[in-house]
């Protein structure tokens, strides 16, 4: 490895749930042995990854050992977590439950309000990462809207990483290079499922309405496959189900023609089974011996 520059391919394990650290880097090393000089960090991703990764190299070090820039090609934080009830632009749908409770779906250091529901949504949590940024990262310069499209190292020398944004290519270097990317930032879509056909075809991540998945339809009816059984298939199938029973009973106007001619099918290769968010404590019946 250089001695000039490094790669922070992953210095630490962040995850929503538990924000914990990893051993395999540590910037307190860094900080010791080069406290005289302030360097560079690049971040690749303003997601939950990134923004902790931002708040360690920023607050829990010797001030000034950082100078911290995450690149986002979103125009907003969060990665995969909308910020707003209509965010129709990211992957996952802003009014998705989280399937977890904010007990868990927490960092350390930040609680949620005692307002916020128990089961938070998936726009709430966006909002979360918000208030994250605010109070932990703001030191950083957070470039958003600005796409990493190529990132090199050159010999004994730093980083040099190419972004594409609305203001054009940009080359910047950098000392560090940490990768804050996730594993669910593109749709995966089977091979077996055609991209075009004479039905609707959609990826579950592009669903917001029934307008915008059966507005061509005029409400002829039929049936709404959906199909993959995780998480994602089965919340994507009760939305569907949910909207359509609004849309019938409903006593504003129809968001689609004729919603009761529809129904909802779920397809997956093992049997999937549906817990209510909320259950008594107490035991209805005995159970058996």
């Amino acid at each position: 490895m250089p001695s000039q520059a490094a790669v922070i391919a992953s210095a630490y394990s962040f995850s929503l749930r538990v924000g914990r650290r990893s051993s395999a880097i540590d910037p307190w090393h860094f900080s010791a042995t080069r406290r005289s000089m302030t360097k560079s960090v690049c971040i690749i991703g303003a997601g939950p990854s990134g923004l902790v990764a931002a708040k360690t190299l920023l607050q829990d070090v010797t001030p000034g050992s950082f100078k911290v820039t995450v690149f986002e090609a979103q125009s907003r934080i969060g990665g995969l977590w909308p910020n707003r009830k209509d965010d129709g632009g990211g992957l996952v749908h802003p009014l998705m439950i989280a399937n977890q409770s904010r007990h868990t779906v927490q960092f350390s250091d930040l609680a949620w309000h005692e307002s916020d529901p128990q089961m938070p949504r998936a726009w709430q949590v966006g909002q979360y990462l918000e208030r994250y940024l605010k109070r932990y990262v703001g030191g950083a310069d957070i470039r958003l809207g600005h796409r990493v499209v190529h990132a090199e190292l050159e010999d004994g020398g730093p980083w040099r990483v190419q972004t594409e944004s609305s203001n054009g290519p940009e080359t910047s270097v950098f000392d560090y290079l940490l990768v804050g990317t996730g594993f669910f930032g593109k749709p995966a879509w089977p091979d077996y499922v055609p991209r075009e056909a004479e039905v609707p075809i959609i990826h579950s991540s592009k669903y917001r309405n029934l307008e915008s998945l059966l507005a061509n339809q005029k409400g002829r009816g039929g049936k709404i496959l959906v199909v993959g059984g995780q998480m994602s298939g089965i919340e994507i199938a009760g939305t569907i189900a949910t909207h359509l029973s609004s849309a019938v009973n409903s006593p504003d106007e129809k968001e689609i023609e004729g919603p009761e001619r529809y129904s909802v099918h779920h397809a997956a290769h093992r049997p999937v089974w549906v817990f209510p968010l909320f259950t008594s404590p107490k035991v209805n019946r005995s159970l058996p011996n």
